[in-house]
C-alpha cells in the first residue's frame, strides 16, 4: 500500500509537469489507479480482516489490541480517501478533456477499456501463482477489479461545464506491443510467487 501511494504521488506530480497528450493520459492513468489501490487496500483490509493490515498473526494490526477499533478507522479512512480519489480522477481528468457533456464519449473511451483491461491481466498474470485459485482471485479480483472499480464511476461522470478541450492521443502499435511483452514478462517472472 505504502509503495502504491508513493507511485501515485510522484505519477501525479509528473502530470502537472507534462505537455504531450499521450504522457499526460499515461501519468494520468498511473497515479490514479495506484492511488485507487492503495486507498482501496485500507478499504479491503478493514472490512474483510484479510492482508497486512488485518489482525492475523503477520498483520499489522496483529499485536494491537481491539482489532475491530483498528478495522472501522481502516476501513473509514479508506472510504473517504477513495470517495475523494474519485472527485479529484473526474476533476483532473476534467482538465485534459474538458468538463462538457460532449466529453462523455472519451471519458467512457478512456475509463472503461482500461478498468477491464487492469483486471483481466491482473487474472491471467496470477494464474500462473502455484499456490492455487484463492491467490488469484483475492490479489486479483480485489486490488484490480475491485480497487479500481472508481474508473467505473470517473468513466460516465461528466460534470455539467461548457468546455471540450483537444485531446488526442493515436493508436500507437509499437505501445501495444510493449504493453502486451512487459504484462506477459511480469507473468512469467512474478506470477509464480519469489520464494525465499
Amino acid at each position: 500500500m505504502g509503495v502504491d501511494g508513493a507511485l501515485a504521488s510522484v505519477a501525479y506530480l509528473l502530470w502537472r509537469r507534462a505537455t504531450g497528450d499521450t504522457a499526460r493520459l499515461m501519468l494520468w492513468l498511473l497515479w490514479v489507479t495506484k492511488a485507487f489501490v492503495a486507498a482501496g487496500y485500507l478499504c479491503f483490509s478493514g472490512v474483510t480482516g484479510v492482508g497486512d493490515l488485518g489482525p492475523g498473526a503477520d498483520g499489522g494490526i496483529g499485536p494491537l489490541a481491539d482489532h475491530w477499533l483498528w478495522r472501522i478507522g481502516e476501513a473509514s479512512v479508506g472510504i473517504a480517501l477513495y470517495t475523494w480519489l474519485v472527485r479529484r480522477a473526474i476533476s483532473t481528468l476534467s482538465t485534459m478533456v474538458g468538463d462538457s457533456p460532449a466529453t462523455r464519449s472519451v471519458r467512457r473511451e478512456i475509463g472503461y477499456p482500461y478498468y477491464l483491461t487492469l483486471g483481466i491481466a491482473a487474472v491471467i498474470v496470477d494464474l500462473f501463482n502455484p499456490v492455487g485459485l484463492f491467490i488469484t482471485i483475492m490479489p486479483s479480483a480485489a486490488s484490480s477489479f475491485g480497487g479500481n472499480a472508481g474508473f467505473l464511476a470517473v468513466a460516465p461522470n461528466v460534470p455539467n461545464g461548457r468546455r471540450q478541450l483537444r485531446f488526442v492521443v493515436p493508436r500507437n502499435l509499437p505501445m501495444l506491443v510493449l504493453g502486451i511483452a512487459a504484462t506477459l514478462v511480469f507473468a512469467i517472472v512474478l506470477g509464480p510467487s519469489i520464494r525465499r
